[in-house]
């Protein structure tokens, strides 16, 4: 049977073009499904347009950061471009996104921050930014928002839109809110600053080293990256610094978060418990680990209670969990060590894990 099979080429001539024709059937198939589904995508759409000389400002900002493994932006990156959305056409400010290079990689694809000039706003929002769909594990980035906002947590707005850059079409970009005042108006909170650590130092680190070190499971070597050493920033400092309420809500969050750092104030004297809590335990569910690195959780400083919400940003769900995996093993240089140390944090995280496991949540 070999030898008729081989003498006549069986295989070759009749079986393998028949499964080739069938494998290319099926790739077709599901292509048209695709282009159809872009076509008619039911999102917005988002016309990019940027001037050919501030297109190669940002193609050579993201061949530099290439060379360096690290994309180091500030307010002097951007450029100016225009961002029409149903016909509407704003002016903006536009640069490369992202700290590690796998946002901007792709160079027909690559994640960008975009401000709007002026009074406007593009669908409710001053800032945001666009990225591959990827760089958040696609749709659960957008289930985890969902869910957070169910439970009455700080919650970025989080869409997908088409755009088309130049007249080229790009496909399906996720668009992510930024941090400003619309954020916390679109979630029902009384206006107040928001706060974070200070990413410089341990970019700094990742590149005088070249180790990917964010100081919790790690010793530096240099000490700059741990806990006790991170500063504390904010967002929008300028109108900050010009505004006595918030520059008097900032010293107080600040120094809370400060004290808080290192050991000289409890977790419940600085953050709220519950919502604390409820973060922690839905990060766990959704495996969105990555969000709780220190330089990734901002923290909303509520001015009536006089405590800091975290607000979750880049969690990546279905990456990596927060406490399950760490709670015999954690070391006291981590951020967290406290958290789980504090039998009020622990009861109340212990309870809400028992309520979002629960498969009626």
């Amino acid at each position: 049977l070999g030898i008729l099979i081989q003498r006549f080429g069986i295989i070759g001539n009749f079986i393998v073009p028949i499964f080739s024709l069938e494998s290319q059937n099926y790739i077709e198939r599901h292509k048209r499904t695709f282009e159809s589904y872009v076509s008619n995508f039911p999102g917005e759409e988002l016309i990019l347009d940027i001037p050919f000389v501030n297109y190669q400002k940002l193609e050579y900002q993201r061949q530099k950061a290439l060379k360096k493994g690290l994309l180091v932006s500030d307010n002097n990156d951007y450029v100016g471009a225009k961002l029409s959305v149903n016909g509407i056409s704003n002016s903006i400010d536009i640069r490369l996104k992202g700290d590690a290079v796998d946002h901007i990689k792709d160079e027909f694809k690559p994640s960008y921050r975009i401000k709007v000039k002026g009074e406007n706003t593009i669908l409710g929002m001053k800032q945001f930014s666009i990225h591959h769909p990827r760089e958040r594990n696609y749709l659960n980035e957008w289930l985890f928002h969902k869910a957070i906002q169910k439970e009455d947590l700080i919650s970025l707005r989080y869409y997908f839109v088409k755009v088309i850059l130049n007249g080229e079409d790009l496909g399906i970009y996720a668009l992510e809110e930024h941090f400003e005042r619309r954020l916390l108006e679109n979630n029902q909170r009384k206006s107040g600053i928001i706060i974070r650590f200070d990413e410089e130092k341990l970019w700094d680190e990742n590149i005088q080293f070249g180790d990917w070190i964010f100081g919790e499971t790690k010793a530096m070597i240099s000490g700059y990256g741990t806990k006790y050493s991170r500063q504390i920033d904010a967002f929008h400092t300028n109108k900050i610094s010009s505004d006595s309420v918030y520059k008097r809500q900032y010293i107080r969050a600040a120094k809370s978060l400060i004290n808080f750092q290192n050991n000289q104030a409890t977790i419940s004297e600085v953050f709220d418990l519950d919502k604390l809590a409820t973060f922690f335990a839905i990060t766990d569910l959704f495996g969105g680990g990555h969000g709780t690195a220190q330089h990734n959780v901002r923290y909303y400083f509520n001015p009536i209670s006089n405590l800091l919400e975290p607000i979750s940003f880049d969690a990546e769900p279905g990456s990596s969990m927060f406490i399950l995996p760490h709670l015999n093993n954690l070391s006291k240089e981590n951020f967290y060590y406290s958290f789980l140390k504090d039998n009020d944090f622990l009861k109340r995280y212990i309870k809400k894990l028992l309520k979002y496991s629960n498969p009626t949540f």
